[in-house]
């Protein structure tokens, strides 16, 4: 069944928020929606692209930002966009975004990563290290700090340390074929 209030909810909302009226169509090259509206209603919102699922994917800057910065309160959302500001060029709003994001959730483990890695890109002389300890006593098993934290002990040439960590991002994701000896 079709539900044209909740599909006018949306689209007024995301034309409030984005700027831009949703088109209703699951035809979409990279549409997942597409396997699945014949079984449920669905709802997809994210960027559009050429490059979408490709190696090499991209989408513009402006794009992203709208897209991660729809909710100012979210941590998540301001983490995001405070890595992607850091690494282009725009470091000052980046490092503003991350400590936002940490004010608002200071439990968000890869909020507490993120600073840390963005530190590390712009060889700034921030405490790398305590930024990767608070975030894996907050997360000790989330395999994307985990690797934050080895990637990190490499980049300040602490070898042992960094071979420790990856042994232990091993046994927790031994999957990753990045992992030094796979």
């Amino acid at each position: 069944t079709r539900d044209d209030k909740l599909i006018e909810t949306l689209r007024r909302a995301a034309r409030q928020i984005a700027g831009r009226t949703p088109e209703l169509s699951t035809s979409g090259g990279t549409s997942d929606a597409r396997f699945i509206k014949d079984y449920c209603p669905v709802v997809e919102f994210g960027l559009v692209g050429r490059t979408m699922h490709m190696v090499d994917e991209r989408v513009a800057l402006a794009d992203l930002e709208t897209a991660v910065g729809l909710d100012e309160r979210d941590a998540s959302s301001l983490a995001l966009r405070g890595l992607v500001l850091a690494r282009t060029g725009r470091e000052d709003e980046g490092f503003e975004d991350l400590a936002r994001a940490i004010e608002v959730d200071d439990g968000y483990a890869e909020a507490h990563a993120f600073r840390a890695v963005a530190t590390l890109w712009l060889h700034r002389d921030d405490p790398v290290e305590e930024w990767i300890r608070r975030a894996l006593a907050l997360d000790p098993g989330n395999v994307a700090v985990l690797e934050d934290q080895a990637t990190s002990l490499l980049a300040l040439r602490r070898y042992p340390q960094a071979l420790a960590a990856y042994e232990a991002l091993a046994k927790v994701a031994p999957d990753r074929d990045y992992l030094p000896g796979h």
